[in-house]
C-alpha cells in the first residue's frame, strides 16, 4: 500500500471521533441501514457465501474480529474467508483471533474465556472496537489502564471509558444513551462501518482540497504512521512466531473424502504432526502450526476443523465454588433410615429415598462408566470392575479424587464400613480422562465415549464440563445414545447457562440441592435442566482410601446415574425415553410447579 493512502486511513483513525455524530438509535428504521449494508456487502465485508446478510442477526465475537480486520484488510491480510460461517461449523476465525490476541485487543480465548460463538452486546463491541481499530491513537493510550478482559455489563462498569470515547460514533436516540447490555446487529455493524468509511473519506476530500495546513495535517499523522509502520513490523515477525507456533485441533473429513480411510498417511505427507486418530472418526488430533492449518482450510475434502477443548471437573470450572476438606469421618444425614447390619447412608443417598428400589434391585448386571479422573481401585469400598486410561493408555487409577468421589455416590459397595453409593451392587468402570488437574481434552473424552460403547456399557455419568461447543463431542454422544447407553451429565458450577456436554439433547442434565431442597446459586440454569439431586456436602471415597466431603452438580450426577441403573436393571431394553418418563413419574417438584430452569421436574426420589 502506498504511504499516500497509508497516511489518510491513518488519519481517518485518528479523526474519527471529530468527523461522526451518528450512533446507534432505537428507534432508526431499517431503511435508513440500507447504503450501510450495501457497502459492507459490497466490500466482502460482512456476507453470508450466499450472499444473504440477515440485518437483525445479532454478531457473535467471531464475527466481530472478522469485520474488524477485514474493515483494515488495506494495511492487515490474514488471507481468511470472506464470508460468515456458523462459529461451531468450521475454525474459519482462528486467523483473526490471532491476531486480535497478538495485538492484545481481546484476551483469554486459549483458556476458553473468549467463546467465538458468543453474541457481542455494545459494551463489549466499544471495547474490542477501541483496541483494533484506534490502536496508537490518543483515545487508545487513554484507555491503557483499564481492565482489559470482557465481564458482564451488570457487573461492573469497565465499559464506561470505552463507551464515552466512542459514542459519538455508536449511535444515539438524542438521550446519549449507549444501551451497554443491548445485542449488536448486523445492521447495527455495518452502520458503524459505513461511518468509519465515511469519516476516511471526509478527511481524505479535504486534503484532497488543501482544507487541511501540512503543519496540522502532518501534526495528525506523523506519530500514528510510525505506530502502524511499527506494528505492520510487529505483525510480520508476530505471524512469523504464529506460523511456528502448533496449537491442538481435531480434524474431522468429509465421509466420502477420497483420503478418508488413509487419513493418517495423508497429513503425514504435510508434515502435520498426528497425536492420535483413534478417538476421532474420520479424523484425527493433531499439533498443526498457523500456516498448516490455512492450508488445509482450503481443502475441499475437509468437513471442519475445531480446537480440541479442554474440559474440568466441575468444581474446578469458573468460580472456585468448593474446596474439598479432608474428614477424618464420613458426615451422614443426622438421622439416616435405620436398617440392621448396614452402614449409614449418607444424606444424598438417604435424601432420595432409594431403599424403595433396593427391595426389588441394587443395580445387579449393570455396567457403568464414569469417564472422570479415574478411580482408586484398591479403596475398600469400591470394587472397579475394569477402565481405561485414554490420556496415555496407562493406569486408570485416580490421581486426583474426582473420578473416585462420584464413583463412591454411583457404587460404593456395601461392606459394614465407610458409604454405600445408589446401586452398590453395578458393575463400575473407571475411564481416565483427565488428569490430575482435573482437566482433559475433549478428544480423551471422545475416546472414552467409543470405549463405552465397544464394551456394552449401560450408563455414562459426566460430571465434566466446558462452555465451548464441540461438533465432534456432540457426535461421540449421539453415537453412545444411539447404541443405548443412558447419559447423565452434571449442569455446571457457574451459575449461569447449562454447560457441555449437559446442555446436548441426548443427556440428561442434573442441577444441586442442598438437605433443605434449595439449589445453591452456584449451581447452572437453562431449559435444559431436568432433575435435581443432592450436592452439597455430599460425603463420599477419595483416592489413597480416603472420603471426603465436597459440593458441586458433579457430586448430584452420579445420585441420578445411579437410579437410572436401577431403572435398566429393572427392564435392561428402556430407552432414553423410557428412562426419561421414568425419572419423570419418581421425581417430586419442589420449586415452580411444573418444569422449572433450576430443578427441572424435580428432585430425583427411587420410586
Amino acid at each position: 500500500m502506498n504511504m499516500k493512502n497509508k497516511q489518510i486511513i491513518t488519519a481517518g483513525l485518528a479523526g474519527l471521533l471529530a468527523f461522526s455524530s451518528s450512533a446507534f438509535a432505537e428507534n432508526t428504521t431499517f431503511e435508513n441501514f440500507t447504503n450501510a449494508i450495501d457497502f459492507v456487502k459490497s466490500e466482502n465485508i460482512m456476507t453470508e457465501k450466499n450472499g444473504n446478510f440477515f440485518p437483525e442477526r445479532t454478531v457473535n465475537r467471531a464475527e466481530l474480529l472478522k469485520v474488524l480486520y477485514s474493515t483494515k484488510s488495506e494495511y492487515i491480510d490474514l488471507n481468511a474467508l470472506a464470508y460468515f460461517i456458523d462459529v461451531p461449523n468450521n475454525a474459519w476465525y482462528t486467523p483473526y483471533i490471532a491476531k486480535a490476541e497478538q495485538e492484545g485487543a481481546v484476551s483469554g480465548y486459549n483458556n476458553g474465556t473468549f467463546l467465538p460463538g458468543k453474541e457481542v452486546n455494545r459494551a463489549e463491541f466499544a471495547k474490542i472496537f477501541t483496541n483494533i481499530m484506534l490502536k496508537n491513537s490518543s483515545q487508545y493510550l487513554n484507555l491503557l489502564n483499564t481492565d482489559r478482559k470482557i465481564k458482564d455489563v451488570t457487573n461492573t462498569d469497565w465499559f464506561a471509558k470505552y463507551s464515552q470515547n466512542i459514542i459519538t460514533l455508536l449511535p444515539s436516540d438524542n438521550t446519549s444513551n449507549f444501551y451497554a447490555s443491548k445485542p449488536l446487529t448486523r445492521k447495527d455493524l455495518a452502520f458503524v462501518i459505513y461511518n468509519l468509511k465515511n469519516s476516511q473519506n471526509a478527511i481524505s476530500e479535504k486534503i484532497h482540497n488543501n482544507q487541511i495546513s501540512d503543519n496540522q495535517y502532518n501534526a495528525d499523522i506523523t506519530n500514528t504512521t510510525q505506530s502502524i509502520n511499527s506494528l505492520e513490523q510487529s505483525s510480520e515477525s508476530s505471524q512469523v512466531e504464529n506460523s511456528e507456533k502448533l496449537t491442538r485441533k481435531i480434524i474431522k473429513f468429509k465421509d466420502n473424502a477420497p483420503i478418508f480411510f488413509n487419513i493418517s498417511k495423508f497429513l503425514s505427507n504435510m508434515n502435520i504432526e498426528v497425536l492420535s486418530d483413534a478417538p476421532i472418526v474420520g479424523g484425527a488430533v493433531v499439533n498443526i502450526s498457523q500456516e498448516e492449518l490455512n492450508s488445509l482450510l482450503l481443502n475441499e475434502n475437509i468437513e471442519y476443523i475445531e480446537d480440541d477443548i479442554l474440559f474440568h471437573t466441575d468444581f474446578g470450572m469458573g468460580i472456585h465454588i468448593v474446596i474439598p476438606t479432608s474428614v477424618p469421618n464420613p458426615t451422614f444425614t443426622p438421622e439416616p433410615t435405620p436398617v440392621a447390619n448396614r452402614e449409614p447412608l449418607p444424606w444424598g443417598v438417604d435424601h432420595i429415598n432409594v431403599e424403595n428400589l433396593w427391595n426389588t434391585t441394587q443395580g445387579e448386571n449393570i455396567r457403568v462408566a464414569v469417564i472422570d479422573t479415574g478411580a482408586d481401585t484398591e479403596h475398600s469400598d469400591l470394587l472397579v470392575s475394569g477402565g481405561i486410561n485414554t490420556i496415555d493408555n496407562s493406569s486408570f487409577d485416580d490421581d486426583n479424587g474426582h473420578g473416585t468421589h462420584v464413583s463412591g455416590t454411583i457404587a460404593a459397595t456395601e461392606n459394614g464400613e465407610g458409604v454405600i453409593g445408589v446401586a452398590p451392587k453395578v458393575k463400575l468402570f473407571a475411564v481416565k480422562a483427565l488428569n490430575k488437574d482435573g482437566t482433559g481434552y475433549v478428544s480423551d473424552i471422545i475416546e472414552g465415549i467409543d470405549w463405552a460403547i465397544d464394551n456394552n456399557i449401560d450408563v455414562i455419568n459426566l460430571s465434566i464440563g466446558a462452555t465451548e461447543y464441540s461438533q465432534t463431542f456432540h457426535d461421540a454422544i449421539k453415537r453412545a445414545s444411539d447404541a443405548g447407553i443412558i447419559i447423565v451429565a452434571a449442569a455446571g458450577n457457574d451459575g449461569k447457562s447449562v454447560n457441555y456436554p449437559a446442555k446436548f439433547s441426548e443427556v440428561i442434565a442434573v442441577s444441586a440441592i442442598d438437605s433443605d431442597d434449595k439449589v445453591p446459586s452456584w449451581s447452572s440454569r437453562g431449559d435444559e435442566i431436568e432433575f435435581a439431586s443432592p450436592g452439597v456436602n455430599i460425603t463420599s471415597t477419595w483416592y489413597d482410601g480416603d472420603f471426603k466431603t465436597i459440593s458441586g452438580t458433579s457430586m448430584a450426577s452420579p445420585h441420578v446415574a445411579g437410579i437410572v441403573a436401577l431403572i435398566l436393571s429393572q427392564n435392561n431394553n428402556a430407552t432414553l425415553n423410557d428412562v426419561r418418563n421414568t425419572l419423570q413419574s419418581y421425581a417430586i417438584d419442589i420449586a415452580e410447579s411444573g418444569k422449572d430452569e433450576t430443578t427441572g421436574y424435580g428432585l430425583i426420589q427411587g420410586e
